[in-house]
């Protein structure tokens, strides 16, 4: 309230003008789901992927490394090192460089970490993509600052007369721009193997599964595989306790009668990639694919599952 000049009655009217609007907009964006999967679809995850808190803050470190390691992806380090610089520097020089007193980065950050404690869930990398442009936006704060501070005291100095900033600030921009255009370009980041999010046999494999599946049984699957499969699970009723979540350890102890290993080696992820994202230790595979489906689509068993003890 204090960082605004408006009255308050003015500014409470604009803010809640401003949430409903941001509610209304949530609801239709989800609409569609809801009309077509229900509110199934919004569940609280079952029981076995809740965490501990124990759990939650071991995992933390390795979670903000995975955060650390989307947001610069493609990008050299030395780049990557003066980003993070710059962001250090615009909150410790926030007072000098901002209007507000309020210290956005810091706020959206403690909300974030807020909303894992509550629920106790490691938030995927995907999740704090928003806040990317924050970070940047931050950075770039600070490197301006830095920048500006540097040729004033090297203008002093040298007893010559500073640079224009605004003419300054352009050229570090064009700078950027040619530096992560050509990163982005030469190392094709993002990059997206054929249809790796598409998986065309999700729904197919879903039908068998249903037919198939046992208590005792866990389906494993690449996670960038698995959305389309968890769409499909929903629709046709499959229990999503099946399905096995890298990212989200379950907990207690577990015994698993059959791994149903899914792949799709023609867009990129043969039963390998599959095996890498699972808990298992050894079993024993069948040699070919149990289920075959027209997309490349694959499903295979594996019997006399051991799993990796937790660490």
């Amino acid at each position: 309230m204090k960082d605004t000049k408006a009255p308050p009655k003015k500014f409470i009217l604009k803010l809640a003008v401003a949430c409903a609007v941001t509610a209304v907009t949530v609801i239709l964006l989800y609409l569609p789901v809801l009309i077509v999967s229900g509110l199934s679809a919004f569940k609280t995850p079952p029981e076995n992927w809740t965490r501990t808190f124990h759990a939650l803050f071991k995992g933390l470190p390795g979670n903000m490394k995975d955060i650390w390691t989307n947001w610069n992806s493609g990008i050299p380090l030395v780049v990557s090192l003066i980003i993070a610089a710059g962001f250090i520097l615009s909150l410790v020089v926030f007072r000098k460089i901002a209007r507000d007193r309020v210290n956005l980065p810091i706020v959206a950050a403690c909300v974030c970490l807020f909303a894992m404690i509550g629920q106790k869930t490691l938030l995927p990398a995907r999740i704090w993509i928003p806040l990317w442009l924050l970070f940047l936006i931050s950075s770039s704060a600070g490197l301006v600052f830095a920048g500006s501070s540097a040729t004033a005291f090297l203008s002093k100095r040298m007893g010559r007369r500073a640079p224009d900033r605004a003419v300054a600030a352009n050229v570090a921009a064009l700078f950027v721009v040619v530096l992560l255009g050509t990163v982005t370009v030469g190392g094709q980041f993002p990059y997206q193997p054929k249809d790796q999010l598409r998986f065309r046999d999700a729904e197919q494999v879903t039908k068998y599964l249903q037919k198939e599946l046992q208590p005792g049984d866990v389906v494993y699957i690449e996670p960038n595989l698995r959305k389309p499969l968890e769409y499909y699970f929903l629709k046709y009723g499959v229990p999503m306790e099946y399905l096995f979540f890298l990212e989200m350890p379950q907990t207690g102890k577990r015994e698993v009668k059959r791994a149903f290993l899914i792949a799709d080696p023609k867009d990129g992820f043969p039963l390998q990639k599959t095996l890498d994202a699972t808990d298992i230790e050894k079993g024993i595979i069948t040699k070919d694919p149990v289920a075959s489906f027209p997309n490349s689509g694959a499903v295979y068993i594996m019997k006399d599952v051991t799993l990796r003890k937790p660490d």
